[in-house]
């Protein structure tokens, strides 16, 4: 955050632009079981031969995190471990929530060089300020 502190805005408009000298704080995504992104890397594109088209994409999703993370579901889990009180009622595990699909860590980042707002505005930052 700057001198003003952080604004929702920053998170759905950030800057962007060096020159704006404002924090913004970029990611990159790791696979949180330490497996490295190029594991499949040594397979042959005969191997993908075999599989079938649903198969081949879902291997392709893995080896990209970000993509990976598209997912990630959370969904209400009452019944699983649960015990039952009177009535049937669950007792234990009403309204957990549970994560599944692939874990990830985001890793700060600078910013990329190549990365351009291209749209929006916030006071004077944005498309307003191209031209």
């Amino acid at each position: 955050a700057g001198p003003d502190g952080a604004a929702v805005l920053d998170v759905l408009l950030p800057p962007y632009d060096f020159e704006h000298d404002r924090d913004c704080t970029f990611y990159r995504a790791e696979r949180a079981d330490g497996g490295d992104d190029d594991d499949d890397a040594h397979d042959s594109d005969d191997d993908d031969d075999d599989k079938g088209e649903d198969e081949k994409e879902d291997e392709h999703k893995e080896d990209d995190p970000a993509e990976a993370m598209d997912g990630i579901v959370e969904d209400e889990d009452e019944n699983r471990g649960a015990s039952t009180g009177e009535g049937g009622a669950s007792m234990q595990g009403r309204g957990q929530r549970r994560a599944r699909g692939p874990r990830c860590h985001l890793i700060p980042i600078p910013q990329p060089k190549n990365f351009h707002c291209i749209s929006g505005t916030y006071i004077d930052f944005g498309s307003d300020d191209e031209g």
